[in-house]
């Protein structure tokens, strides 16, 4: 059974689609990606834990959440892609989780040691990070807020669980951060000559981690809560019938 959230019917125009409030909104996904990569936090995020973390939510929620809200495709070429996808894919909430799950394991392995390792010690896999990690959160984010011209293909309370199911993978990894015993990455552990020590670099990394994914996931689960509960009352008064005298 098809579970798209239906788009309006008009089809929007060029200065609906990309209007000046999202053109703002793209400009600050462009600063969010350059403070990401350039220095000092792409070389400083080789040193500390918390800031490879503020770079990775940077780069895993903040720059594609606001490219997804400013919706930059027609300028970009890819609208008519993306109506198409649109028009004609309406999966199942099964098939789409099957979609996301490989986006969500790639936001998951540059969070395992061996590659957090890894980009410690190269920094040029900065690039790599960026290649993978920026198309894995925007096809999750295709999913959960509207784009135009694409709009989710699940309803509201499909959306609902892969919001929550996300937030809570990341959740997990915090956890797992701050609780680890003996360091969970190696490479950050013997750094020399630091402001933070290990420990307390781990700690910090993994609140941070524990924000980005509440402050990115929780309004989404919000609206799609509220927007569920609003088709069911405008279904239980549709489906209302007056007594019969």
């Amino acid at each position: 059974m098809p579970v798209m959230a239906h788009a309006p019917e008009e089809a929007l125009s060029e200065r609906e689609t990309f209007g000046p409030v999202r053109r703002a909104i793209g400009l600050g996904a462009l600063v969010l990606f350059a403070v990401a990569v350039a220095p000092p936090l792409g070389n400083e995020a080789g040193r500390y834990l918390s800031l490879e973390t503020v770079q990775y939510a940077l780069l895993a929620l903040a720059v594609p959440g606001l490219l997804i809200i400013a919706a930059p495709w027609r300028l970009l070429g890819l609208g008519d892609a993306l109506l198409r996808r649109q028009l004609h894919s309406r999966p199942s909430i099964g098939r789409v989780a099957l979609l996301l799950v490989p986006a969500l394991i790639v936001l998951v392995a540059w969070r395992t040691p061996p590659l957090v390792d890894a980009l410690a010690h190269h920094r040029a896999l900065l690039a790599l990070e960026v290649a993978t990690v920026l198309p894995a959160s925007l096809l999750i984010w295709l999913e959960l807020v509207a784009s135009p011209p694409s709009y989710p293909r699940l309803t509201a309370l499909g959306r609902i669980p892969v919001a929550a199911g996300a937030m809570w993978v990341l959740w997990i990894l915090a956890y797992l951060v701050g609780f680890a015993a003996h360091g969970a990455y190696p490479a950050y552990t013997h750094l020399a000559r630091r402001a933070l020590s290990p420990a307390a670099d781990e700690q910090v990394a993994a609140l941070i981690l524990w924000l980005a994914a509440g402050v990115a996931f929780v309004p989404v689960l919000f609206a799609s809560l509220m927007s569920f509960l609003r088709s069911e009352e405008r279904r239980g008064r549709g489906g209302a019938r007056p007594a019969q005298p």
